[in-house]
Parts: C-alpha cells; structure tokens; sequence
C-alpha cells in the first residue's frame, strides 16, 4: 500500500444496518430512530470507556503476532495528520 491517503480514514464502523441485523436476531424486529439513537448514544459511551484500554491490547496484540509483516512501519509522514500531530 504506497498511496498515501488524502484523510483519515476509520479503522472501524458501525453501520445502521449492522444495528438492524443484530437487533434482528436478538430481539426479532427492527429498531425504531429512537432505540436506533439509543444504541449509538450507548455505543459512543462504551467506545469512549474503554478506547484506550482496547486501543493498547489491540496495537499490543497486532504487534505480537507472527502471522504479519512487522518490517515495514509506514513512515510516520503517511497520513498528514500524523505530521499535524506527532506522538509524544
């Protein structure tokens, strides 16, 4: 992959459909805008709770693992918001 991206693209998503098809099969029906708005509002809390603690297990996990390339770290000059924002 040596295109550089023009954003910041999402590493993961959830989609209303994705809402749809779960409440579908645990709870037979589809849900309504307001339990669609509160399943994003419960969704956004949950991420918000334990981003961090997912975010490190998750880098940790991918970094262990030997099923991937882990010679090649994109440079961090890949993503412009990197450069905007650089690690600490």
């Amino acid at each position: 992959m040596s295109a550089k991206f023009s954003a910041d693209p999402p590493l993961f998503r959830i989609q209303v459909v994705d809402a749809q098809q779960a409440a579908l099969a645990q709870i037979g029906r589809a849900l309504t805008l307001e339990e669609l708005e509160s399943v994003k509002d419960g969704l956004e809390w949950g991420l918000s709770d334990c981003q961090g603690d997912v975010m490190r297990d998750t880098i940790e996990e991918a970094a262990k693992n030997p099923e991937l390339d882990h010679n090649h770290p994109l440079p961090l000059d890949y993503w412009p918001f990197i450069q905007e924002n650089p690690p600490a």
